[in-house]
C-alpha cells in the first residue's frame, strides 16, 4: 500500500484528458482548475503508481474531482495510487464495468454540497465484467498529519457511493478487504457513510434491469465514519459477509448504525443476505419509516424487506482489540 511519504517525489504534471487506451504511471498530476484526469469515452486505460491531488479549486464549494471516468469509459485500473485533497477523489460517471480500484490510499476529500466521496459511481449499471474496489484505505485521520490544501475544511458524505448504479447477476460488484477509517474528532462531517449503495432519490432509481443492486461487499473495516458503516438504500441481489464495523465515534450524532438497510422506494425490493458480519455502534439501525429499531433483527421480520440470515452475524460484537490494527487481508498481497 503506497503512503504519502513513498509516493512523493513523482515528476509534477498538468491535467491528463484521455481518449485512448493509455497507461499513465509514476507521476504527480495535479490542476488547480479542475479534475487532473478526465478519461472520456476511453476503453483499456491504466492509472498505477502515482500521486493525484490536489485537484481543483481550494474552495469548499466547488464540485472538484480527482479522475473522471464518463461517457462510456471501461475497463479502466486504478491501482497503487495515493489520492488526495479533491471534493470526490474518483467518480465514475455514465461509465460502462468493469473498473477495477486497487491498493489506493486516498484521504482529504473536500466538502462540496452533497458530492464529497472518495468514490462514487453515478448512473454506471451497465457491464461487460464485474467491477472491484478492493484493498484500499480511506483514513480521514489523515488530515492531522496532512492538512488540507488551502486550509480548507472537509466534510466527507459517503466514502464510497453507488447512485442509481450497481451491477448485474451475472457481473455483480465487488467491494472487499477495504478499510475506511473516519474522524472521531467530528471533522469528518455528521454524515460520512462509509459505504452508500443502491443509493438514489427513489431507493431504486429506474425499473427492470436498470434497478440498481448486485453487490458482493466482504471483509471490509470500518472505524468510527459518522454515519452508517454498510448501507443499503435499495436495489436487489446483494450480499454482505465477513465485515468488521466498529463504530463508536464520539461525534455519531444523529446517525452511527453500524449496518443499515432502509428501502427509499416501498417498490424496489431491498433482497439481501447478511452473514458473518460483526459490528458495534452508538445507535442502532433503522426501519422502512426512519425509526430506531434495537436490535437489528427486528428490521428483518417488520420492515417489508427481502433478508436472507446467513448466520454467524453479532451486531453487539465486543472489540476487544482495534480493528484498524488487523494486518491487511492475504489478498491484499503482491
Amino acid at each position: 500500500m503506497p503512503t504519502p511519504a513513498s509516493i512523493a517525489g513523482k515528476p509534477v504534471v498538468g491535467q491528463m484528458y484521455v481518449n485512448s487506451s493509455r497507461v499513465i504511471e509514476n507521476v504527480h498530476v495535479t490542476n488547480p482548475n479542475g479534475p487532473c484526469i478526465v478519461i472520456d469515452g476511453a476503453s483499456d486505460v491504466v492509472i498505477r503508481n502515482s500521486e493525484i491531488g490536489p485537484c481543483g479549486q481550494n474552495s469548499d464549494n466547488v464540485d472538484n474531482v480527482g479522475i473522471l471516468i464518463a461517457n462510456g469509459a471501461t475497463n479502466v485500473t486504478i491501482e497503487r495510487n495515493v489520492l488526495h485533497d479533491a471534493s470526490t477523489l474518483i467518480r465514475a460517471s455514465g461509465a460502462v464495468h468493469p473498473v477495477t480500484i486497487s491498493k489506493n490510499l486516498f484521504y482529504n476529500i473536500r466538502g462540496y454540497s452533497w458530492a464529497f466521496q472518495a468514490i462514487q459511481f453515478a448512473e454506471t449499471r451497465n457491464a461487460t465484467a464485474s467491477t472491484r474496489i478492493t484493498c484500499n484505505v480511506i483514513d480521514d485521520t489523515l488530515v492531522q498529519q496532512y492538512p488540507m490544501a488551502g486550509g480548507k475544511s472537509r466534510l466527507v458524505e459517503d466514502h464510497i457511493n453507488f447512485y442509481n448504479s450497481g451491477g448485474t447477476a451475472q457481473f455483480m460488484v465487488e467491494l472487499a478487504y477495504n478499510r475506511i477509517r473516519g474522524n472521531p474528532d467530528g471533522l469528518g462531517g455528521i454524515s460520512g457513510t462509509a459505504m452508500q449503495l443502491g443509493d438514489s432519490p427513489a431507493g431504486g432509481g429506474g425499473s427492470g434491469s436498470n434497478v440498481p443492486g448486485y453487490f458482493n461487499v466482504h471483509d471490509n473495516i470500518v472505524k468510527n465514519v459518522n454515519g452508517q458503516g454498510v448501507a443499503i438504500a435499495g436495489g436487489v441481489g446483494s450480499v454482505v459477509r465477513n465485515n468488521k464495523v466498529d463504530n463508536r465515534g464520539t461525534r455519531a450524532d444523529n446517525t452511527g448504525w453500524s449496518f443499515g438497510l432502509r428501502n427509499f422506494d416501498s417498490s424496489k425490493s431491498a433482497s439481501v443476505t447478511y452473514s458473518g458480519n460483526k459490528g458495534i455502534s452508538n445507535l442502532w439501525a433503522f426501519d422502512n419509516d426512519g425509526h430506531l429499531q434495537p436490535p437489528f433483527s427486528t428490521v428483518w421480520a417488520g420492515s417489508g424487506f427481502a433478508v436472507t440470515d446467513g448466520g454467524g452475524n453479532d451486531w453487539q460484537y465486543n472489540f476487544t482489540t482495534d480493528v484498524w490494527s488487523e494486518p491487511l487481508n492475504a489478498a491484499c498481497a503482491g
